[in-house]
């Protein structure tokens, strides 16, 4: 059986490679409560449990139950570019 190489509490760099963003992402995630972390007594460094990071993982995706509804603009014909421009006030000049 295959070992786990990610260990059960993480640092901010560890934390900011899973995420795959820069550390600094990655401790303002942690500064602000986005992921829960514990700083170590005595000590600037902070630990992030993993679970608490699979969880935040688990919880940016998004299943959509149906399609997503195609926008559709319509968009004015030809004939009609110019009228547009006539009644926003552009004139030419002469």
């Amino acid at each position: 059986m295959q070992e786990d190489p990610t260990p059960p509490l993480m640092t901010v760099a560890q934390l900011a490679e899973a995420l795959q963003v820069h550390r600094q992402t990655a401790y303002d995630y942690v500064r602000k409560g986005v992921i829960p972390a514990a700083r170590l007594p005595g000590s600037k460094d902070w630990r992030v449990r993993r679970a608490d990071v699979e969880a935040f993982i688990a919880s940016m995706f998004v299943v959509r139950e149906e399609p997503r509804p195609e926008k559709r603009t319509e968009l004015p014909s030809p004939r009609d570019w110019f009228s547009l421009g006539a009644s926003s006030g552009f004139r030419k000049n002469t």
